[in-house]
């Protein structure tokens, strides 16, 4: 395994073409990875789109919570790079798309919740309207998309607990369920941990 400065040299001397990936995506993106796997093999990363003159370089374990202090050490050990943000984790989204895994459609306007928070960590379950145990794996895996937007990646998995899947009832705020859009303010109410 590499040291964390020896992925900042070379980024820092492929910063310019890295920046303009656009000019050639898969070669570039290939190159990043190969060098991300010498420090360690299960980090992986985004890049955003300009943002003023600037773009983000996410460092991601991909949810893989072994590799999470990997992530933490590169991210701490980058240096001020022109035009570059450097961040830890992929970050929060506000999610108003809808998911769509498999044959399954999910629009988080009709996603509620419940929460108790056990431990010090929050125990979930997620109500969809069309919800089958038959479709159980899809809806697991849309859920985790969810969560990993709606909360980001590490409060994701440092932050939660037990999460399961049920049918939406008819009446869900007469239950104290509540919609989608309040999770993350939930979970960091409910938790011990910081937020991302």
């Amino acid at each position: 395994m590499s040291k964390p400065d020896n992925f900042w040299k070379w980024f820092s001397s492929n910063s310019e073409r890295i920046l303009n990936f656009e000019n050639a995506q898969e070669k570039v993106f290939n190159d990043i990875m190969a060098q991300l796997s010498k420090f360690h093999p299960d980090l992986t990363f985004e890049i955003s789109s300009w943002l003023g003159d600037t773009r983000e370089f996410v460092i991601s374990a991909d949810g893989i919570k072994e590799a999470f202090p990997f992530v933490t050490q590169l991210a701490s050990a980058a240096p001020s790079l022109p035009n570059w943000t450097i961040r830890a984790f992929r970050p929060r989204i506000e999610v108003q798309f809808e998911i769509e895994v498999g044959a399954i459609k999910l629009d988080p306007k009709e996603i509620w919740f419940s929460s108790a928070s056990v431990d010090g960590k929050v125990d979930l379950t997620i109500y969809y309207p069309h919800y089958t145990e038959e479709t159980e794996q899809e809806f697991l895996r849309a859920t985790f998309i969810l969560l990993d937007a709606a909360l980001g990646e590490y409060d994701t998995e440092m932050k939660l607990g037990f999460v399961e899947i049920d049918v939406l009832p008819k009446n869900p705020a007469a239950l104290g369920f509540l919609p989608f859009k309040e999770l993350p303010q939930t979970v960091d109410g409910l938790s011990i941990g910081r937020a991302n």
